[in-house]
């Protein structure tokens, strides 16, 4: 993380796009649309995560990670988000309905539904930011989809190895035990 500055922090929050999707791309200040796997397009009209000290190649297998590498490396922000295309925080001042996995479903991610859920507040999203340190979705219980734990969905995905996840997990603990 860069020193902070004076005045307004500098926050970067990433929303990862896929290889050929066609989706709506929210670009301001604070939200920055990166191609995820762009090492595998010639042109590229979204910020590649191939440029600069990068792991696109490896996308196949680690998805939005590869975003995650490449603003680690090159981007200087004193907050980083990360987010996916079709999966956004809401920075909402309200309560919304929302499926089994917590989702609030749009059929489309439009102007009007990135107005709904608060992220075209700069404003907002910048107080919102600045007062935590760490942002997540809210929790979701997955025993209604029939899963036990987050470590038991990991270790049943196909292409997902299960040593990766206990590892990520030993680095927390050894960082921050708090």
């Amino acid at each position: 993380m860069s020193e902070k500055t004076a005045g307004t922090p500098k926050i970067k929050i990433f929303a990862t796009h896929t290889v050929g999707s066609n989706n709506y791309v929210l670009r301001n200040d604070i939200f920055e649309a990166v191609r995820g796997g762009a090492c595998r397009e010639e042109t590229h009209t979204l910020q590649p995560d191939c440029t600069g000290e990068n792991i696109s190649e490896k996308n196949p297998c680690y998805c939005e990670l590869t975003t995650q590498y490449w603003a680690w490396k090159n981007v200087d922000a004193d907050y980083y988000g990360f987010i996916h295309y079709r999966r956004m925080l809401s920075f909402a001042d309200r309560e919304f309905g929302t499926d089994l996995w917590g989702n609030v479903r749009y059929e489309y991610l439009t102007e009007r539904a990135l107005k709904e859920i608060g992220v075209l507040d700069e404003d907002r999203v910048r107080e919102i930011v600045s007062q935590y340190d760490v942002l997540t979705p809210t929790q979701v219980d997955l025993r209604k989809a029939g899963i036990q734990s987050v470590h038991e969905q990991y270790a049943g995905a196909p292409r997902l190895h299960i040593e990766d996840l206990d590892l990520m997990l030993e680095i927390i603990k050894d960082c921050t035990p708090a």
